[in-house]
């Protein structure tokens, strides 16, 4: 048996390393004595661990091997609690650890509302996400209004859960794609998001929980280019690097909510 303990921090105990890798036991240790895996025993401590930044690079190494030759198409569906970790290893990757929620907080929120956060997988790796983060209004005219060197991630409280037949005032959209995948298969995941995304809204309007208004933050290129490409309006305050969006799907004349709407105006016909 593998033993399992508390590793130090930025640290894999070998248990947790294996699973990360995918890889045999007899395997992982074969590498470790090979010294294809590096195994450190920090000071005060008498059992080895692994880097985590070394682990986390040979799994995603691995992980853009197997999608290189993939045969599955890939999926969108909701995420499970074993998907949250492909989730937040992707935000990890595009926005460093500083700026990413910690896993235990994203976990939270999902626990709090299971329909915030959905994935793409293909061979069973999670190639991209997309993310509706239902937070009560004080939670999200602080975002929108406050500007502050650390913005600290919401806390699980602010979270609302979808409630059937009541209107939701905004929801705070994230969304990514893994990075190293080829441009072409990149594109193809990044659409597959977007278009399960729009079956998320209409799912949500035929339960009479029609959404009235997305948010969204960027400082990336790639975000801000898909921000302005869907339509947000864009919210600059001086010497703020973070760019706030803000999308009132009431009013939007976008192609991609026209079946969006055309539900919500039969719901209300039928009212009538």
């Amino acid at each position: 048996m593998v033993k399992k303990s508390t590793p130090p921090k930025n640290f894999y105990t070998a248990a947790e390393a294996i699973e990360k890798l995918g890889m045999k036991r007899n395997t992982f240790f074969t590498h470790v004595r090979e010294g294809k895996i590096k195994k450190v025993v920090p000071p005060g401590h008498t059992e080895g661990y692994y880097p985590k930044t070394e682990i986390d690079k040979m799994a995603r190494a691995r992980e853009l091997a197997i999608l290189e030759y993939a045969a599955e198409p890939s999926t969108f569906t909701r995420a499970s609690e074993k998907d949250m970790r492909g989730i937040y290893d992707i935000c990890v990757s595009l926005f460093g650890v500083t700026n990413t929620a910690s896993y235990e907080t994203m976990l939270s929120w999902q626990e709090k509302n299971p329909r915030t956060y959905y994935v793409v997988k293909q061979e069973g790796i999670v190639t991209g996400y997309i993310g509706f983060l239902y937070l009560n209004k004080e939670a999200t005219q602080h975002i929108l209004s406050v500007t502050e060197p650390k913005r600290p991630s919401p806390p699980a409280t602010t979270v609302l859960p979808f409630t059937p037949n009541i209107p939701i005032e905004g929801l705070w959209v994230g969304l990514a794609v893994l990075p190293g995948l080829p441009l072409q298969q990149a594109r193809q995941h990044g659409m597959h998001l977007i278009s399960g995304a729009i079956d998320v809204l209409e799912s949500l309007a035929r339960e009479n929980m029609p959404v009235k208004k997305l948010y969204a933050t960027s400082q990336t290129i790639s975000g801000i280019r898909l921000a302005r490409k869907l339509g947000f309006q864009e919210i600059i305050y001086s010497n703020d690097p973070l760019i706030r969006y803000e999308l009132d799907l009431e009013t939007s004349d976008s192609p991609l909510l026209t079946t969006y709407k055309q539900i919500i105006g039969k719901k209300i016909k039928n009212k009538e």
